[in-house]
């Protein structure tokens, strides 16, 4: 019995180690994944929403993006976005990123991120949900949410709401 319980004590000790280990490991990735994507998302908010892009967000597009948005969805969402104005200021984002790993599909790195934005016609909610391919960080949804939009946006408000989205 005596054997049978130290044998017993060191398997209990190796599992826990393990999973010490493995919780380690998620923490310390998950904090740099977090510090990678959200450096990545405030740019591509910076680089499309100052001006409105076209070109800023395509450049970088994941491929799950390029395959469910044609460039005339893009071409008219910046035609009813690029009513806001140009960007004023944009409060930092807020959001996280985070893997998951599975038999089939190996490993999944996604991010999420939201933050609203000053433009010179009024104020927009902007979310983005990224994915990193490769070890490039790439975007998969674009979002524009006016939130209290400018008297001279008429025309993007009559044309869907006060939401225009691509993919995400």
């Amino acid at each position: 019995m005596g054997r049978f319980l130290k044998i017993f004590g060191a398997i209990c000790t190796f599992i826990v180690a393990v999973l010490t280990s493995i919780v380690v490991v998620v923490i310390v990735k998950g904090n740099a994944l977090d510090k990678e994507s959200k450096g990545f998302a405030n740019m591509v908010v910076r680089a499309v929403a100052t001006n409105w892009d076209e070109q800023a967000l395509m450049s970088r597009a994941s491929p799950e993006f390029l395959a469910a948005t044609s460039r005339d969805q893009v071409h008219q969402f910046f035609g009813r976005v690029r009513e806001l104005g140009p960007m004023n200021d944009c409060k930092d984002l807020r959001g996280q990123a985070s893997f998951s790993l599975t038999s089939w599909s190996g490993e999944r790195v996604t991010a999420t991120y939201v933050g609203d934005c000053i433009f010179q016609r009024g104020v927009a909610r902007i979310s983005l949900s990224l994915i990193r391919h490769r070890g490039n960080w790439q975007i998969a949804g674009f979002n524009v949410t006016p939130m209290n939009p400018h008297p001279a946006m008429p025309a993007m408000l009559d044309k869907g709401a006060r939401r225009s989205v691509l993919n995400g």
